[in-house]
């Protein structure tokens, strides 16, 4: 999920693609929440680093040095973002420690437990007991962006350069000593950000290749298995997945006006992603104290599914109609998530 407003219509393919992926992180989530929950993973591995590799995009593609504002102004607006992003997600972790007995990975922690293990949430991303764990890189990421584009702005090789020096240490260390998963989050932000380089008529053309990408994605997932099954290149492959994936549903999306009420609903997803992302877990955790643990394959689970999916877009359909008549809550709402 991504923290930028929609500036221009030029954008309306990116919501839709991020719309596109908050109906996949309801689905993984609720796999997540079933008996199951591995699944999700096996179905969408993907997901984890599409919505940080999107952040880093919109990073590299506003604040280019052609249509970036002041330097000053740049700066602020994304260390505030990235102060905010952390205080959010610091907040509905404290939040969930209070209030929240279970999680899909087992018993909450207390607070004393989860400050004592500050390291292995903050840093390392290693620590298990953090709820809304995408937040964090993607707050770091906003938080060092302003480095990155004046490092971009020297040259225009140092960016890919470092990004190939940061995956390629990533896969190293995944390889051998196990990667901290900050980090591997982080580094997906990177690649969006050199991604973000793309014109508008570059980004646009993938279109044309649309279904050349959605059978390269294929022909990905098999060659997946057979070096998952042998190798284990976790990282790698989720990095390489999440840009082939969100490369389709752009070049699906990319040509696209958002008409109808199946397209105007995945517009407003993609524009609230980050809301969306933390209203579906909310509304999940009621529904398992409701039924339970569904099977995958069971009505019960259909009904999570659906449920889910419907009450997120009833809840992110108010919230556009409360800003469209209260200049406050329109305030209110930017001082938080925008």
């Amino acid at each position: 999920m991504t923290v930028f407003p929609n500036p221009s219509s030029r954008f309306v393919a990116l919501d839709l693609t991020k719309g596109v992926l908050v109906v996949c992180m309801i689905v993984y989530h609720g796999l997540n929440y079933s008996t199951q929950r591995h699944v999700g993973f096996m179905l969408l591995p993907f997901l984890p680093p599409s919505f940080i590799l999107i952040t880093g995009f919109l990073i590299s593609h506003l604040y280019r040095p052609s249509a970036a504002a002041p330097g000053w102004r740049r700066t602020t607006r994304l260390l505030v973002r990235g102060i905010k992003l952390l205080a959010l997600f610091t907040l509905l972790n404290v939040l969930a420690q209070l209030l929240v007995r279970e999680r899909a990975r087992g018993q909450m922690p207390d607070l004393a437990t989860f400050w004592s293990n500050w390291f292995g949430t903050y840093v390392s991303g290693d620590g298990r007991l953090a709820v809304f764990e995408v937040l964090l890189p993607i707050a770091y990421l906003l938080l060092l962006a302003p480095i990155l584009l004046w490092f971009d702005r020297c040259h225009r090789a140092y960016l890919p350069v470092l990004t190939v020096a940061v995956v390629a240490t990533c896969a190293l260390v995944e390889a051998n000593v196990g990667l901290w998963m900050n980090a591997q989050m982080w580094s997906a932000g990177l690649v969006g950000m050199v991604l973000g380089r793309l014109s508008d008529k570059n980004l646009k053309s993938l279109g044309r290749y649309r279904m050349f990408l959605l059978f390269a994605y294929i022909a990905y997932v098999a060659i997946e298995l057979v070096l998952q099954r042998n190798f284990g290149y976790d990282y790698f492959l989720e990095l390489l997945g999440a840009g082939l994936v969100l490369a389709i549903i752009y070049g699906f999306s990319v040509n696209l006006v958002p008409k109808g009420s199946v397209l105007k609903r995945l517009d407003l997803l993609g524009r609230y992603s980050l809301v969306s992302y933390i209203l579906q877990i909310g509304i999940l955790q009621v529904f398992v104290r409701w039924q339970g643990r569904p099977e995958p394959t069971s009505p019960g689970f259909l009904t999570l599914l659906f449920g889910t999916l419907l009450l997120t877009i009833a809840a992110v359909e108010m919230i556009e109609w409360s800003r469209r008549r209260s200049a406050g809550i329109s305030l209110l709402y930017k001082a938080i998530f925008a």
